[in-house]
């Protein structure tokens, strides 16, 4: 989930799977929501578990990478009351980019933050 200076919402739901006949890696932009209104843990579950019904994909869950906003596990929390056998805690991926960022910025700019 990404939101935009005019808090408008955009969630992407992206899938990396292996081909199984050339064994290469492939990525597909499965869906991509606009949120106009509230885009928290509920909503965004809401709107995910419609995509991978349509897409035939709710037995096929993997991992989840988003950055550490609660709404992220809250929408986790919510995916698990509809796919059995899914485990938030174990299939939840903190993306390092993310985290890499903010630990640049805090040196950056320790020193002129107020």
């Amino acid at each position: 989930m990404w939101t935009s200076p005019v808090k408008t919402g955009f969630q992407a739901i992206v899938v990396h799977w292996v081909d199984t006949e050339t064994r290469c890696a492939e990525t597909a932009l499965l869906s991509l929501k606009e949120f106009k209104r509230a885009h928290g843990g509920e909503e965004q579950a809401e709107v995910f578990l419609q995509v991978i019904r349509e897409a035939g994909l709710q037995d096929k869950l993997g991992f989840f990478t988003s950055n550490n906003h609660g709404s992220n596990d809250l929408m986790l929390r919510h995916i698990v009351k509809e796919i059995k056998n899914f485990n938030p805690v174990l299939h939840r991926v903190r993306c390092f980019s993310y985290n890499l960022n903010h630990v640049a910025q805090a040196f950056l700019f320790k020193f002129t933050a107020k």
